[in-house]
């Protein structure tokens, strides 16, 4: 019997030099394949672009990574040079 296991994202946020930017991960196994999903244009979030394919790859056994956009209310920008 195949039992399927449903992985919901946690979302985190880390400082770095040019802001604060928030992503959300699904299992989060720091010992498993990290896959990073990175989405192009446009203003949507990460669990906008990676809300479907991000718990098939935590299914799959790959601790993802999907960071926000930074046009998005999540990130805060710092200063830039």
């Amino acid at each position: 019997m195949h039992t399927e296991r449903h992985f919901e994202p946690t979302r985190s946020s880390v400082d770095l030099p040019c802001g604060s930017v928030s992503y959300l991960t699904w299992a989060p196994d720091l010992a498993a394949p990290a896959v990073v999903l990175l989405h192009g244009g446009g203003v949507d979030n990460a669990s906008l672009s990676w809300g479907g394919i991000g718990p098939r790859l935590a299914e799959a056994g790959y601790r993802v990574i999907a960071p926000d956009h930074p046009a998005t209310a999540r990130v805060r920008p710092g200063g830039y040079r």
